[in-house]
């Protein structure tokens, strides 16, 4: 025996072999969902003229109603598998150092692939998070720098020695994704400029309007003042680094640009004294 709630489904069902039966009129049997319905046919005496039900039939209908077996769906075929976890987000600016400090450019790559804010490459961070986790060999580069108390991401490669490949990508990356980026390079001023701006050789427009912009006229007196820090270096033996790339490259333009030329100038006559 069914309940009167199953009664009712199978009333419905049982809609495919009469033409109308009421209180329904739809011709689509609903999903069941305590159970498949077997379906047993009913006998054509049984079916109605101009869309009735025959009053006298509906206590036979009743009976094939009852008569009706109830089969418990399969569980297992409406299981949905759970959507595999998705692995959380690492941090960009960690990944980041870690790509740094193994000088790995195909770690770097897949740190640029998240869309990483180039001017990231230009904030001052404090330098404490660069020496956290790093040996003590490449702890000794920051003895340069003891008396600093921020770094660039930049700075912390050229300590880590990365190659001038690594710096490079870093660099065209930042031009290519942020627009921002190169005036800000313009007016950056880093720990180790000759070592940055020797990754720059290959954008000449970008190195000289840096150069251009070592030259300040004096509002009062209208005398002209040059600064040479594209040169800079914490260390003696790196400030003509630049000056080798610029060589190396051929780049005649900034060679024999006047504030090149008188840095060189400057720097013969100091070996010379």
């Amino acid at each position: 025996m069914v309940s009167s709630s199953d009664k009712e489904c199978c009333y419905i069902e049982l809609e495919n072999h009469y033409e109308n039966i009421e209180p329904s009129s739809s011709n689509k049997t609903p999903a069941n969902t305590d159970g498949v319905v077997k379906d047993k046919t009913v006998s054509e005496e049984n079916k109605t003229t101009n869309g009735k039900v025959n009053g006298n039939n509906i206590h036979e209908v009743e009976k094939k109603v009852d008569e009706i077996e109830i089969v418990p769906l399969d569980e297992e075929a409406y299981i949905i598998p759970n959507s595999p976890e998705q692995p959380a987000l690492k941090n960009p600016e960690n990944e980041l150092i870690k790509a740094i400090r193994n000088n790995d450019i195909a770690e770097l790559q897949e740190v640029l692939k998240t869309g990483l804010d180039a001017k990231l490459f230009l904030k001052d961070v404090p330098k404490t998070d660069f020496t956290e986790g790093t040996d003590k060999v490449s702890l000794s580069g920051f003895k340069l720098l003891e008396e600093k108390e921020n770094l660039t991401y930049l700075d912390f490669a050229v300590l880590m020695q990365v190659s001038p490949k690594f710096l490079s990508s870093m660099l065209d990356y930042a031009l290519d994704k942020s627009p921002e980026f190169e005036p800000l390079l313009q007016q950056k001023q880093f720990n180790f400029n000759s070592e940055i701006l020797s990754a720059l050789v290959g954008h000449e427009t970008v190195l000289e309007s840096i150069w251009n912009n070592c030259v300040q006229r004096n509002e009062t007196d209208e005398k002209l003042s040059v600064n040479f820090n594209p040169f800079k270096s914490p260390s003696p033996s790196r400030d003509m680094k630049l000056l080798e790339h610029l060589v190396e490259a051929e780049n005649g333009e900034l060679l024999y640009h006047p504030v090149t030329r008188l840095y060189i100038q400057l720097k013969w006559r100091k070996i010379r004294t």
